[in-house]
């Protein structure tokens, strides 16, 4: 539930995150003050929080429910290397930070580059990483929220739950 309640305040930041990057594109890619200051919030709130989050069901819920996902046979079914679907979201941690740093890069770039038609193409290709990276992160929390975490309910004890709580 504590990861849960996490999720609803990641999501109201994409979606504040997606109110400026359509802004920014209506706005013909003009980075005004308003759009450089939200798009800088959104950042630091990753940075903050979104890495921290991930990094704490890295450590915490992750391991355990991995091994009983693979107890289960809840995984692929490659008997040699398993995947569960923990895999797939550790996956997505590692893509997220990629996609964040590569529109956070081509909006830097954009602002330092003269030629008009080169800045629009930059903020053009940032704008739709943007909205790709959002929807993916909001998909991933809709999968946590709804498979992987009832998955974790079932099949993590209670005291083993309260171990994970004290980590």
């Amino acid at each position: 539930q504590t990861y849960i309640k996490e999720h609803d305040k990641t999501i109201k930041e994409l979606e504040l995150f997606e109110q400026v990057m359509i802004e920014f594109k209506n706005n013909n890619y003009n980075l005004t003050q308003h759009i450089s200051d939200a798009v800088g919030s959104f950042f630091t709130y990753f940075d903050d929080n979104i890495i921290d989050y991930n990094r704490r069901e890295e450590q915490t819920i992750f391991p355990i429910l991995k091994e009983k996902l693979l107890a289960s046979g809840e995984h692929n079914a490659d008997k040699d290397n398993p995947h569960t679907a923990v895999d797939l979201m550790e996956d997505d941690h590692v893509s997220f930070i990629q996609s964040a740093s590569l529109i956070f890069n081509m909006l830097g770039l954009a602002a330092r580059i003269p030629d008009p038609a080169s800045r629009a193409v930059i903020c053009d290709l940032a704008y739709h990483t943007a909205v790709e990276f959002i929807e993916q992160l909001k998909l991933h929390v809709f999968k946590e929220d709804h498979t992987l975490f009832p998955l974790a309910h079932r099949l993590i004890s209670e005291n083993e739950f309260k171990k994970i709580a004290k980590s």
